[in-house]
């Protein structure tokens, strides 16, 4: 029998069938996918830092601990370096590079004496202190750029200064 012998009704009927059934089918599909996500998860293994991984912690850990003294490259220049008598080590410069990663561990950890660097041993795991020491490190860089600046008589100058006056004028010469 085909398709233009069957009633109007019963097309109708065979069409919702159809219907109903894909409908069913596609609900007992997201029923059985939200019973599994509901499903308390296996609790996951601590995470194994690869060296990427190690310099994205020590990075985190630097922008929450470091950043407001030594500044986002480490040069001491940070948001807070202003308000000390004397500005935080330049962890980017080359006297830097020439230090050990156990020194740098040990004024993380422990502070340095006469100055506002603190140690953050007591809050950090030997996991986040040899992820901090590493990205700080990472801060030295291969560049030698500044210190051949400063070699070359080019460096801040400490005197706060007014900026000079400045005179603007118009086309006509009106200032």
């Amino acid at each position: 029998m085909s398709d233009a012998k069957l009633p109007a009704w019963f097309r109708l009927a065979l069409l919702g069938g159809l219907s109903l059934a894909l409908s069913a089918a596609i609900a007992g599909t997201v029923r059985s996918r939200l019973d599994r996500s509901r499903a308390a998860p296996a609790p996951a293994p601590a995470p194994v830092l690869a060296e990427g991984g190690l310099q994205t912690r020590g990075k985190l850990l630097y922008q929450v601990h470091c950043f407001r003294c030594h500044g986002a490259a480490g040069h001491g220049d940070g948001p807070d370096a202003a308000s000390f008598p004397k500005p935080p080590r330049d962890l980017a410069a080359r006297e830097t590079k020439t230090r050990s990663d156990e020194s740098f561990r040990r004024a993380i950890a422990q502070g340095v004496p006469g100055t506002p660097m603190m140690g953050w041993g007591a809050g950090l795991t030997d996991r986040d202190l040899d992820a901090l020491t590493a990205f700080a490190r990472a801060l030295a860089g291969p560049s030698d750029l500044p210190v051949l600046l400063e070699r070359a008589g080019f460096g801040p100058d400490a005197r706060p200064r007014p900026a000079p006056a400045l005179t603007v004028t118009d086309a006509r010469g009106k200032s």
